[in-house]
């Protein structure tokens, strides 16, 4: 949908490696970060913007990132909000301290980043 409305602004990419397709996730993981993406970084510029999301298994784990150009300029932000909140949650309730989720905002882009155990390797809640 937000490509249908920002048009030719939204560059969008995804590269998930073959092994990551198969590893089960929440439902509603990549989604809210994929629209804070847009929400705050890309509909925010004048210009062209993107949204770049990877998924790769590294070691014991699944890694996501959403990357995006622009930034909400609030470099400080902890990702408080509510869609960020319940997927915290989420994460906590499925994989205990074994998941984490980091967010890097800086002047020119900003990145969320996932990391989830994989089948086998979650630490008891």
């Amino acid at each position: 949908m937000e490509q249908s409305r920002l048009g030719r602004r939204l560059q969008v990419a995804v590269q998930v490696e073959e092994d990551a397709l198969a590893v089960p996730i929440p439902v509603l993981s990549i989604q809210p970060l994929v629209e804070n993406a847009i929400r705050h970084g890309v509909a925010q510029q004048a210009g062209l913007g993107y949204v770049r999301v990877k998924a790769a298994c590294r070691g014991w784990q699944l890694c996501i990132s959403v990357q995006n150009s622009g930034s909400t300029g609030d470099h400080s932000s902890t990702g408080s909000g509510v869609g960020l909140q319940n997927l915290r949650r989420r994460l906590e309730i499925c994989y205990g301290a074994s998941s984490r989720l980091e967010l890097s905002i800086g002047p020119e882009n900003s990145v969320a980043e996932l990391s989830i155990p994989l089948a086998g390797h979650a630490a008891s809640a």
